[in-house]
This record gives C-alpha cells, sequence and structure tokens, in this order.
C-alpha cells in the first residue's frame, strides 16, 4: 500500500518536472523574442538619434526644421520607453526563467530521495521475506 503511494508519488513528481521543463521552453523561446525586438527597438532607437542630431546641425533652422526636430525628439521619447519596457520585460522572463530552472533541480533532487527511500524499503521487505523463509526452513528441521 505504501509502496503504491511512492509510485504515484514518484510518477507524480516526474510529470512536475515534464512540465516544468516544458514552461521553461516556452519561457526561453518567450526570451529569445523580447530579446530580438528589444535589438530592434535600440537599433530603431539610434537612428532616431541619427536623424536628430542631423536634422540639430543642420544650418537652416526654418520652422519646418524646429517641427521636425520636436517631432524627432518626441519620437525618440517613444522609443526609449518601449526599450525601456522590452527590457523589463527580458528581466522579467530571465527570473522567471531561473525561478523554473531552481524548481526543477529541487524537484530531481526530491525524485532522487524518493526512489532511493522506495529502494530502501523494498530491500529492507525482502531481507524480511528471506529472514522469515530462512525461520520457516529451520522450522521444518
Amino acid at each position: 500500500m505504501q509502496q503504491q503511494q511512492q509510485q504515484r508519488d514518484l510518477t507524480r513528481m516526474m510529470n512536475n518536472i515534464q512540465t516544468s521543463e516544458d514552461k521553461l521552453a516556452n519561457e526561453e523561446r518567450k526570451l529569445k523574442k523580447h530579446q530580438t525586438k528589444s535589438t530592434e527597438k535600440e537599433a530603431d532607437l539610434k537612428s532616431k538619434q541619427d536623424e536628430l542630431a542631423a536634422l540639430e546641425n543642420n544650418k537652416d533652422k526654418s520652422k519646418d526644421v524646429l517641427k521636425s526636430i520636436e517631432k524627432a525628439k518626441k519620437e525618440i521619447i517613444k522609443s526609449e520607453e518601449k526599450l525601456s519596457k522590452s527590457k523589463v520585460d527580458i528581466e522579467k522572463s530571465s527570473k522567471k526563467i531561473q525561478g523554473l530552472q531552481n524548481q526543477i533541480q529541487e524537484s530531481k533532487i526530491k525524485k532522487q530521495e524518493l526512489a532511493k527511500k522506495q529502494e530502501e524499503e523494498k530491500r529492507l521487505k525482502e531481507e524480511e521475506k528471506a529472514k522469515k523463509e530462512k525461520e520457516k526452513q529451520e522450522k521444518k528441521k
């Protein structure tokens, strides 16, 4: 009875490990996606900053140029906000990955301990059975 419970616990533990590993793989894919988007946003920000620098270096300070400069500054602020959000997403995803890796490691350790305990109990049961069998043989003599 106890052995059946331990076997169910062991099976449940293995399922939990598999589920956690699947979640980890999904989160790693999300992290790569966030990193790619972040790189794109950094490149976009850089190009907008270059565009602003070119506008500011323009000797012609007409009304249209000044409007373009203001527009470029607003776009840069938006791009910086998007980049900042992207970096926060990367950090969240990295922390989640670390948590899942820790959870998987703990589950694997528990699974090993449970398997060792199960083996030990099985060995003790076999020794007890062998001892009883030996006592039976001695009684017959």
